[in-house]
Parts: structure tokens; C-alpha cells; sequence
């Protein structure tokens, strides 16, 4: 069967956008994008590691704020057993379509969105000196409570390294570019997915109880290799883009949704 597609082309349509039979049915489960990756995974589906990006520029900016001593969101993705493994690749996917949709609205997933936010604050860092200066003087203001913590200690000395410090400046402008690369240009799609029950062990017990009790907010995540090409039966795309507000959860069927629906249309809010 041909994958439905539907294009909303007004942004404040919050309206679910395909077949009602898809809405009634708890094993279409849906999952927010990019369009910059949608011929890939229309081409293969979401296969197991097939990331849009090189994970290991995720790790150059992590390593690089390390580097002075600064705190990171990084290592959420990179997985506890970074840098021992690749980071774990699960696809998480939700049976409320809203929520898909607000993760779509990310600018090309969350973790894209960090990875260069992060690389600005450190590139911000190494090109003004007064937030060089700022930084080096909050970790001088530490070693007078800890005058031998190694970590403050080696931050001090890349700060005060100006080939080093250069060298990493380099690095993460060369990854906020190559990433910013791959969203250029893009808009949020949400994909719906024809899943299996034992893709999800004991979860799906736990989300069907969320279904029943009208609490269509629940995450699950798989492996990706699951989730082929003929898996994905439909998918809208927001060329001009869509809010992530709206997110509704408490509903048990089309009727209470509709209620929900009419009650957030734009010409009705104040």
C-alpha cells in the first residue's frame, strides 16, 4: 500500500491530519522529523545506527566543553557507556500524533539542536575574551576551596593554552557548520508507524493501560532495525511550519478529541 502523505500548509492546523482509522488504532504510534531526512527514511526506514548525522561530532563538542570544564546535555545522548560504545540508537516513538509533532518542531531533533547551541557557547568562549576571562576566573574563584581538583586544574590550563584552545575552536566550528548543513532548508514531518506489541517487551502493557485510561501521552522506544520502510503508512509535513503547543492527552476517542480540537482552533482564541 503507497504511504499516504498529507502537507499542512497553514501553521496553526493542529487538526490530526490522517485516516480516522489510524487515530482509533493503539498500534499506530507515530514519530516526529525532519524533512532534510525524509528521503532516507522513506528509502529504508529507520535502520538500527543510520543517524543523520556522525555521532562522534556530538562527542567533539562534548569533549570540548570538557575540555574547560564546562557542564554539557551531551552525554544524554552519547549513553552512559560512552566512550567505551557508540551511543545507544533506539527509536522513540509516542501514540499521541501531537507529541510527534512538537518533537518535530525541533529544528532536526533535539539533540542537533543541543549539539550546535553548544558548540555557539564555546565557540562564544574562545572568540571573547571577556567570557574567556569570566570563565577563568570562576574556576580560579574554585581552586581556593579545592587547590588541587584535578578537573579545575586542567580546564585552567586549556584556557590559558592558546594553540589548544585554537585547535578545539577549530573542531566545533567545523561540527556547528557541517550540522547546520543538514537542517538548512527544512520543516517538521511526523511519520505514522504500523508497529508490533513484542517490539517493546513489557512497555506495551504498560502503554495500552495509558490508552485505555484515555492517557494518550505515553514514549516507547525500539530498535530502529524494526521500523522498515514498509512500516511507515503515512507521513505529514509542515512546509510552513507548526507550533508545539498544543498536546492534548486526556481523550478516549475521536468524539473527546473533536471537543478538544474545536475548542483551540486559532478564530476561537482569545
Amino acid at each position: 500500500m503507497p504511504m499516504e502523505a498529507v502537507t499542512i500548509v497553514h501553521p496553526e492546523d493542529r487538526s490530526y491530519p490522517f485516516n480516522r482509522i489510524y487515530f482509533d488504532n493503539p498500534q499506530i504510534l507515530y514519530h516526529g522529523s525532519w524533512s532534510t531526512y525524509a528521503k532516507a527514511i522513506e528509502a529504508k526506514g529507520f535502520v538500527h545506527g543510520a543517524l543523520p548525522f556522525d555521532w562522534k561530532d556530538v562527542a567533539t563538542v562534548f569533549e570540548a566543553h570538557r575540555a574547560i570544564g564546562r557542564g554539557s546535555y551531551l552525554p544524554v545522548f552519547l549513553g552512559r557507556n560512552y566512550p567505551r560504545e557508540e551511543p545507544p540508537r533506539d527509536l522513540s516513538i509516542t501514540g499521541n500524533f501531537w507529541f510527534a509533532r512538537a518533537y518535530a518542531t525541533d529544528g532536526g531533533g533535539e539533540v542537533l539542536r543541543k549539539t550546535i547551541e553548544e558548540a555557539i557557547l564555546f565557540e562564544e568562549i574562545c572568540a571573547i575574551p571577556e567570557k574567556r576571562a569570566a570563565l577563568e576566573a570562576h574556576w580560579q574563584k574554585a581552586l581556593q576551596g579545592q587547590p588541587n581538583h584535578p578537573d579545575t586544574v586542567a580546564a585552567l590550563r586549556t584556557l590559558g593554552d592558546e594553540q589548544r584552545l585554537s585547535r578545539l575552536f577549530a573542531e566545533v566550528k567545523s561540527v556547528r557548520e557541517r550540522l547546520s548543513r543538514l537542517t538548512n532548508g527544512g520543516f517538521p514531518v511526523v511519520y505514522a508507524i504500523r508497529v508490533q506489541p513484542e517490539w517493546f517487551g513489557d512497555g506495551w502493557a504498560r502503554y495500552l493501560s495509558d490508552w485505555e485510561t484515555s492517557i494518550r501521552a505515553h514514549e516507547l522506544r525500539c530498535s530502529g532495525v524494526l521500523v522498515q520502510a514498509d512500516r511507515i503508512i503515512a507521513r505529514a509535513e509542515y512546509p510552513t511550519g507548526t507550533d508545539c503547543d498544543f498536546r492534548p492527552t486526556g481523550f478516549h476517542n475521536w468524539e473527546e478529541y473533536q471537543k478538544i480540537w474545536n475548542s483551540s482552533r486559532p478564530e476561537r482564541r482569545s
